[in-house]
């Protein structure tokens, strides 16, 4: 998600307010909770669920359809790892990695190739509970579900 160049726009631009960066950590947290609270989260979840936070939480609504292309990536990520294959996990590292900040020149004119690998396992774990929360469904006397649009909620 963190080569998803309508999020990173959002980003850089501060479009979230001014812990941006902080939400697009949040963001990544919310979309990995979802596989583990729902086992079986179909690309249209994951759709879904890019479309309503970069709506809510970023102002941003997108017309390139290119929330289709990074669920479809995500759920490729998700059934390749959960079957132990972790090639595209690499193929991925490999893709963010030739991104133009790592080829950039140094203030004495040499290429700075530095190795930016991280150990992951210090990271702090990130969960959706710090942000929304889904509201309940109102029921009335009759029984009857009261439908709330998710711009309201």
């Amino acid at each position: 998600m963190f080569s998803w160049p309508a999020l990173s726009i959002a980003v850089d631009n501060g479009w979230a307010g001014s812990d941006s960066a902080e939400k697009r950590e949040w963001f990544v947290g919310v979309i990995c909770d979802m596989f583990t609270e729902k086992a079986d989260t179909s690309l249209d979840d994951v759709q879904e669920m890019l479309l309503d936070i970069m709506d809510e939480e970023f102002q941003v609504v997108l017309e390139d359809d290119s929330d289709y292309d990074v669920a479809q990536r995500i759920m490729q990520l998700r059934d390749s790892t959960s079957q132990g294959d972790f090639t595209f996990v690499d193929q991925g590292a490999d893709m963010e990695g030739s991104d133009d900040d790592d080829n950039e020149e140094g203030e004495d004119g040499e290429e700075d190739n530095d190795d930016k690998d991280v150990n992951m396992q210090d990271a702090p774990q990130i969960s959706a509970s710090g942000g929304r929360q889904k509201q309940e469904p109102e029921v009335d006397d009759d029984g009857f579900t009261k439908v709330v649009s998710r711009r309201k909620q």
